[in-house]
């Protein structure tokens, strides 16, 4: 069966201003389409399908062809609350690409830990449970429009260097943005 598979990337960014974790947070992702078949890269080769992504997209051995990326901001929040805002907004925004690119199979990676433990059943969630239940129910709408399995790994940013370079990217957003809002 050919494997079609839609990577999100996630990278939540917080800015705390006190002892609760709690500040400026944004939350980029990027998401594109990836055919661990299709993938000739030699690196990959060298693997079975279901880990070619981590050699030939992560390491930038095969080129990467983004559909969508976006970011949600929010003045005060946590890492778990706006990563799983921007969870939310990157399956919403992606749902149309499943019978587009005829999607079987979505990994989300991400580097908050805790929410990809809840999202994988590892820890009970708590104050999280309602964004929680908003992101099994698009799971749910994903599984209907053909999608066999979701997958939620965590990745740090020494791990990739495409993961850096948006890990990067959501460190300056959150930045400009939170001087361009608290300037007034």
């Amino acid at each position: 069966m050919n494997k079609n598979q839609l990577i999100i990337i996630l990278d939540s960014s917080v800015s705390q201003k006190n002892n609760k974790g709690i500040g400026n947070a944004l939350c980029l992702w990027v998401a594109y389409p990836y055919n661990p078949i299709q993938d000739n890269h030699p690196l990959s080769k060298k693997l079975p399908e279901s880990e070619r992504y981590q050699s030939g997209v992560l390491m930038e051995a095969s080129p990467v062809r983004s559909l969508r990326c976006g970011s949600i901001y929010n003045s005060t929040d946590g890492p778990t609350k706006i990563f799983y805002d921007g969870i939310i907004r990157a399956l919403q925004s992606c749902f149309y690409l499943l019978k587009k690119e005829k999607i079987n199979e979505v990994l989300i990676l991400g580097d908050c830990e805790h929410a990809i433990k809840q999202l994988n059943g590892r820890v009970g969630v708590r104050q999280m449970q309602p964004l929680y239940n908003q992101v099994k129910k698009l799971e749910k709408d994903f599984k209907k429009d053909g999608v066999d399995k979701i997958i939620y790994l965590y990745i740090k940013e020494q791990d990739y260097s495409l993961y850096k370079k948006i890990d990067g990217m959501a460190k300056e957003m959150r930045e400009k943005i939170s001087k361009i809002f608290n300037s007034h």
